[in-house]
């Protein structure tokens, strides 16, 4: 009572019974208690036999059995063995009767005689006022007869077993399992606490359990200073008992920087099991924790299995509950380290979410890298060669091709990505913050794909329509318009077969918008939409569409007014006349049921329409059609 009084914690040990024969098959005690919860055991010994007392007491009074061992043997030999076994029988006889209440009550009596025979057997062994056991602790027997004197020689082992234990006053969180309501006030400190940069308060307010939380765990403990205006953590406080305890943390991560990865089992033992001398309560490790995390967030990487995790408040509760399924790495960090990274943000820092910076310093990169990668059109990100003109293509290099398919799915373990994956790709034996050149240079590369593409069909189309023999110059709007300027009335009235008119509508003075809207009427697809193989069907089409037009223009006068051909005049609002030409084809069967239900919906209306009306409703859609 007094050590929990004192250091505001509560500390127990188990009382067991144990028999003579499990005493002395016993031969390591320390190992019998380790998965025990309690912070010792006082055992009871049942002696077989008088004489057996006695071999007992001369030998745990002759050997040290731990100092979280305390033995009870009792004075004098008392058959327990009978008594409990009588006790049991008539328990047994007792629940089989059924009808016969007077014997029934004749068992109770026993029944209740033998309770209190055994009651004062187990008195003897647990009030040492009774005056009916010894106490042997360390292999001396020590003086113990009141109650009192048995507590100060359990704090007094509590002491010698826990001497950097640390005093946290707060009984609501300073226990191993809490209630639902303390974790989710222990979640709000810790978001507190694992933000980029600490709040006034952490973040918290008022007079509530989160609050009440961070000043006995944090502020009285001098873990943090300042907590009001600019909080600051404080890694070696004047405590002496919370300076090791924090140390402790931060050596385990230490370790992980210099011995590699760390199990997150081995910290919960050093901060829990009694022979490391702190014996912390699991309650309150995930606050100091993340405290320690607070100072080192910027090379540190926490994983699950292989998989690297978002440092948050779950990520922690989720350590507690069990530790051994989590690991911790620390980067060995460098001045070009830094650098590397920085230039990284800045290079993808139109994709960088500024609120992922608090889960993890690697993850956000990668994940701005990955959105990167997301916002590029379908045809950069599937181009292994550029468009250079002329039908001829540039192989992209091996390692950039690889780094953008590196990017096509987020990476799981973004520190191993960063600091190795990225290295192998671009060749590099090892680090080196020179790798941002060949980012930089893959990324300029994919992000002008585009652009890069348009130049290079805009040089193609100026050759394709540029009239042979003649050098290629002007603008391709100037070089379309004086081919276009150079077809006959006739050409230009004419509904080509396939569309070729609304390609001879899209002339515009903007070089990039013209090749865009016309990459759009040739191939049915947007640029970014292409792949290597639309390039050449582009030009092959565009080519037919031109050779199309030509070949209707050198036709004579007579020829385009062949007798299989129709020309449609109507007057446009300014009223002039706009003649389109357009030759007699034969239509399919599907063609022909269309014709059919048009017919079939002309004569059904009959005389509820004039014949007026239905020849500007067919002349309507025939204009909409030319």
């Amino acid at each position: 009572t007094r050590y929990n009084d004192e250091h505001e914690i509560t500390r127990y040990f188990d009382f067991l019974f144990i028999d003579s024969k499990e005493f002395w098959s016993t031969e390591n005690w320390e190992f019998k208690i380790a998965d025990t919860i309690a912070d010792g055991v006082v055992y009871a010994i049942i002696p077989d036999s008088k004489e057996d007392i006695a071999k007992i007491a001369k030998k745990i009074s002759s050997e040290s059995y731990g100092d979280r061992v305390v033995f009870c043997l009792p004075k004098k030999f008392t058959d327990i063995e009978k008594v409990a076994f009588e006790y049991s029988a008539v328990c047994e006889l007792k629940n089989l009767v059924v009808d016969d209440e007077l014997l029934k009550d004749e068992y109770e009596i026993y029944i209740e005689d033998l309770e209190e025979i055994i009651g004062s057997i187990i008195f003897s062994y647990a009030r040492p006022e009774t005056g009916g056991a010894d106490y042997y602790h360390l292999g001396k027997k020590v003086a113990i007869y009141r109650k009192a004197q048995m507590s100060a020689l359990l704090s007094k082992i509590c002491e010698n077993i826990y001497p950097h234990a640390p005093t946290i006053n707060n009984e609501s969180i300073n226990k191993n399992i809490l209630p639902t309501v303390a974790v989710n006030s222990r979640a709000k400190l810790l978001n507190g606490l694992l933000s980029t940069e600490l709040e006034p308060n952490l973040g918290l307010s008022g007079t509530g359990q989160d609050v009440s939380i961070m000043r006995s765990t944090l502020v009285q403990t001098g873990v943090i200073k300042n907590v009001a205006e600019a909080p600051e953590i404080v890694i070696a406080p004047e405590d002496e008992n919370m300076k090791f305890m924090l140390h402790t943390i931060q050596c385990f991560l230490a370790d992980a920087g210099v011995n590699g990865e760390q199990n997150f089992a081995v910290l919960y033992e050093r901060l829990t099991q009694p022979e490391y001398g702190i014996g912390l309560k699991a309650g309150v490790i995930p606050i100091y924790i993340a405290a320690v995390i607070h100072l080192n967030r910027s090379n540190l990487v926490i994983k699950k299995g292989n998989a690297e995790q978002k440092i948050t408040a779950d990520l922690l509760n989720g350590i507690n509950n069990n530790p051994s399924n989590y690991s911790v790495v620390l980067e060995n960090w460098s001045e070009e380290k830094t650098v590397y990274l920085t230039q990284l943000e800045q290079l993808f820092e139109k994709h960088v979410h500024e609120q992922e910076k608090v889960y993890n310093s690697f993850s956000y990169i990668v994940s701005a890298m990955n959105r990167w990668y997301m916002s590029l059109p379908k045809y950069a990100k599937e181009m292994s060669k550029t468009y250079k003109g002329k039908e001829e293509f540039k192989t992209i290099s091996g390692s950039h091709r690889k780094f953008v398919n590196s990017l096509k799915q987020l990476d799981i373990n973004p520190r191993e990505y960063l600091f190795e994956k990225v290295f192998a790709l671009f060749g590099f034996k090892e680090f080196s913050a020179d790798v941002v050149d060949n980012i930089t240079q893959t990324k300029k590369e994919y992000d002008g794909a585009i652009a890069s593409l348009n130049k290079a069909l805009v040089a193609d189309v100026k050759i394709i329509f540029t009239p042979k023999g003649q050098e290629v110059r002007g603008s391709l709007t100037s070089i379309i318009k004086d081919w276009y300027s150079s077809l006959k009335v006739t050409t230009i009235q004419h509904l080509f077969a396939n569309s070729e008119n609304q390609i001879l509508d899209l002339i515009t003075n903007d070089e990039i918008t013209f090749i865009q809207r016309l990459a759009k009427a040739v191939t049915a697809l947007r640029v970014e939409d292409w792949n290597e193989r639309t390039i050449g069907t582009f030009i092959k089409d565009l080519i037919i569409f031109k050779e199309t037009i030509e070949e209707y223009d050198s036709q004579t006068i007579d020829e385009t007014s062949a007798a299989d051909s129709y020309k449609l005049i109507t007057t446009d609002s300014d009223g002039r006349e706009v003649v389109k030409t357009f030759k007699k084809s034969e239509y399919s069967t599907r063609a022909k049921l269309l014709y059919n239900e048009i017919t079939n919906s002309i004569d059904e209306m009959g005389q509820s329409i004039t014949e007026q009306e239905k020849r500007q409703i067919l002349i309507e859609i025939l204009e909409k059609l030319c």
